[in-house]
């Protein structure tokens, strides 16, 4: 048996459960504030890939659209 069954959400301060950041008081600012951070990380990350002359348009719209 999982021990999380015995464990209540107000047992942590805040924890991922299925993509999604829960915390005890229900705060949806921390969550959202987290999904701000990835998109910045990942946009950052493929910036020099996306402003590459070298790489093809095509290429760069299946790497966006993915």
């Amino acid at each position: 048996m999982c021990i999380a069954t015995y464990l209540s959400v107000r047992d942590f301060e805040e924890f991922a459960y299925l993509g999604i950041l829960l915390n005890a008081k229900n705060y949806i600012r921390t969550e959202l504030d987290t999904r701000i951070n990835n998109a910045n990380r990942v946009y950052f990350a493929l910036l020099l890939i996306l402003k590459s002359q070298i790489i093809p348009r095509y290429v760069k719209i299946r790497i966006y659209k993915h």
